[in-house]
């Protein structure tokens, strides 16, 4: 089985200062770095592998320099990223975003299943699951909190804000990932080390 993982590369949020006199957000300066919901995905995505034994590939639209960023969600278990660098320097909208990381699903592929972030640490369009899956003619699971795979087939607990929708599907699909689930593991010294011998393409 293949899973991929879609992964951005991000401002930190977190560092993300207002300039007191002019009240603006001061983005100069602000470090980038693979985002938490990202990160919440590779974890979803890993747990499946424990599960299954399953190979799980990242793909990330992103700058030459979000290589050094890698090292973090390879040591949390992927077995391999690969990077499209951005033409656009970030400013490509979601519609842009999607038939892009369409092209490069189509030539890396199959995948019985990938998994995404139901948004971005950045961005917050919420656009690219349900366009993605649409290009991709793959159902969407939107907002997932749990997950497990048997027999060809996914089950999902769906996070609907007031209660939880449990929902099956067959494979290949493409799920969202809801905010907050799956929290990211510790990584070992030994993590690390491994990750350094796993390729970026």
């Amino acid at each position: 089985m293949r899973i991929l993982t879609l992964i951005k590369y991000t401002l930190d949020v977190a560092e993300i200062k207002v300039d007191p006199e002019s009240k603006e957000l001061r983005m100069s300066g602000v470090p980038e770095r693979i985002g938490n919901i990202d990160k919440n995905v590779v974890e979803a995505a890993v747990r499946l592998k424990e599960t299954t034994e399953a190979t799980l590939q990242a793909l990330c639209l992103g700058p030459q320099a979000a290589k050094e960023s890698f090292k973090d969600v390879l040591a949390m278990g992927l077995d391999e990223v690969f990077l499209v660098e951005d033409p656009f320097g970030g400013a490509a909208d979601a519609r842009v975003v999607v038939r892009i990381l369409e092209s490069a699903i189509r030539k890396l592929g199959p995948f019985d299943l990938i998994l995404c972030g139901f948004a971005s640490d950045d961005g917050y369009t919420y656009q690219v699951p349900p366009r993605l899956a649409e290009r991709l003619d793959l159902p969407l699971v939107s907002y997932a909190r749990r997950l497990t795979l048997s027999d060809g087939q996914l089950q999902a607990d769906r996070d609907l804000e007031d209660s939880l929708q449990t929902v099956a599907v067959s494979l290949p699909a493409l799920v969202s990932i809801a905010e907050e689930a799956f929290p990211p593991r510790r990584t070992t010294l030994m993590d690390a080390i491994k990750a350094k011998k796993k390729p970026v393409n």
